[in-house]
């Protein structure tokens, strides 16, 4: 990506964007921070470039394609709603397509702004080429500021002649994911057994791989089934019900049978001052009860609460702002006073997509 950005800064915006998009689609946000803020900081910063739109670009991306069955988002909100992950993931996929869309629109937008604060022409261009030569890491030649390969892994963990088998086998999943072969834990389990048994054939390789990964499984895997016990709890004893019925008491009659864009436009406050774990555990079940009353079905709720996502990734209550700072030494209040005009503007204009589409109805 490096090579093809070279130093104009609007195909550098537009790098970034694309980059982050493809990163984020592991439903990881910290890997997808490492990486990207790995490869391009020390590039921003070497040319004059405000490292504070490297950040939003990076959280337009993040949240932009992490609304995969294996993502946080729709994990959380599957669980609550006992939803199918799957299900709601293919129902997002035009919200997650206009997001994108929306985000390489930003970054175009920002680039062509850098180009002009910067002056630069076309007759400036030159092309990032790593000291090392072709087909070694960019980040670390660029005074080497963060080095993504020492965060990420080792040089046995680098497989690029498997490249094109693990790009396929990805590709083959995302196909059978879409078009429901099987059910998604079947679909990821036969993947997995492959994915391990070719790029790491020997068993100590194996351990090495699922030891590392372990810490961070266990913690989502306990998060689930704590979130279970918790909307278990909330909806057994009635008191989803009653907290809903209170909600129902306040709304005006007039938005019967339009409480889309209502759950639409309070998941922007939504899920900025609140958590995640609060947002979707908490608030999410209570306003879906309330949607099935005004005629939503749980799927429809689902769909209109993931859609304040690019407001979420610039809340001071989720970790990964908080790595992404650390990273750039930007201020947050800074990163949240330039960027949240940009996160809204992709909101709504997904939320349009939502309605245009008729997957949640007006």
């Amino acid at each position: 990506m490096l090579s093809v950005t070279g130093e104009d800064p609007l195909r550098i915006l537009l790098g970034t964007a694309v980059l982050a998009l493809v990163v984020s689609l592991d439903g990881e946000g910290t890997s997808t921070i490492l990486i990207v803020v790995g490869a391009f900081l020390p590039l921003y910063k070497r040319l004059g470039i405000r490292v504070v739109h490297l950040v939003c670009v990076l959280a337009l991306a993040i949240m932009s394609t992490n609304l995969t069955p294996w993502g946080g988002p729709v994990a959380r909100v599957a669980v609550a709603l006992k939803l199918d992950p799957q299900e709601l993931f293919i129902t997002m996929i035009p919200a997650m397509l206009v997001m994108a869309a929306c985000t390489i629109a930003v970054a175009f937008v920002l680039g062509m702004r850098e180009r002009r604060r910067l002056e630069w022409s076309a007759s400036d261009r030159r092309h990032i080429v790593p000291a090392g030569g072709p087909g070694t890491p960019a980040a670390g030649d660029l005074h080497g500021e963060v080095d993504p390969a020492r965060l990420l892994g080792n040089e046995q963990t680098i497989r690029p002649r498997l490249i094109w088998f693990n790009a396929a086998l990805t590709i083959a999943l995302l196909v059978a994911l879409v078009t429901e072969l099987a059910a998604a834990p079947v679909l990821f389990m036969a993947a997995f057994a492959i994915a391990i048994l070719v790029n790491y054939p020997r068993p100590s390789q194996q351990k090495e791989r699922l030891e590392k990964h372990a810490p961070t499984l266990l913690t989502v895997v306990t998060m689930i089934l704590a979130a279970g016990v918790l909307t278990g709890v909330l909806t057994g004893t009635g008191m989803i019900d009653a907290m809903a019925n209170s909600l129902i008491n306040i709304i005006p009659s007039s938005l019967d049978g339009h409480f889309g864009p209502v759950m639409a436009l309070l998941a922007l406050p939504g899920q900025f001052f609140l958590s995640s774990d609060a947002y979707y555990f908490g608030v999410v079940p209570i306003l879906s009860e309330v949607g099935v009353q005004h005629g939503l079905t749980p799927l429809e709720s689902a769909s209109a609460a993931l859609l304040a996502g690019p407001i979420h990734a610039l809340s001071p209550l989720v970790p990964a702002l908080l790595l992404i700072a650390g990273l750039t030494g930007l201020d947050i209040g800074e990163i949240v006073r330039k960027n949240l005009k940009w996160a809204l503007a992709v909101s709504v204009v997904a939320a349009g997509a939502v309605f245009a589409f008729g997957i949640v109805p007006l």
